[in-house]
């Protein structure tokens, strides 16, 4: 269960990346590139409402599957992180300022640990 809360996102980003082997074979721009599909949504979501990025959040799923397809790294890192769960669970901005914050963690996590491209 993903449930993201302002006081464990941090701490779920830390567990994700107890493993070495996601460590040393995900690349930062693998993960950067997940970040930046949030990031503009994060940005977005100052002008927007909820109901109108609501379709933008749910192709986020699709695109996060899709990377994950694309390589074994990414598809444990977002199996590892409940990042499919994570995002069924944005419901409004608040939530979704929240998981935006989740991914940030994640990149600093994988750098902080010695993740590197």
């Amino acid at each position: 269960m993903a449930t993201l809360t302002t006081s464990n996102y941090i701490d779920k980003a830390e567990k994700v990346f107890d493993d070495h082997w996601l460590i040393n074979n995900l690349t930062t721009s693998q993960i950067r590139k997940l970040l930046n599909l949030t990031s503009r949504l994060y940005d977005e979501s100052k002008v927007k409402s909820y109901e109108q990025l609501e379709e933008s959040i749910n192709y986020l799923r699709v695109q996060f599957l899709y990377q994950a397809g694309r390589e074994s790294a990414v598809k444990t890192l977002v199996e590892r992180a409940n990042l499919i769960e994570a995002v069924k669970e944005i419901k409004d901005i608040d939530s979704l300022r929240l998981f935006s914050r989740y991914m940030e963690a994640l990149v600093a996590y994988h750098r902080y640990k010695g993740g590197e491209d």
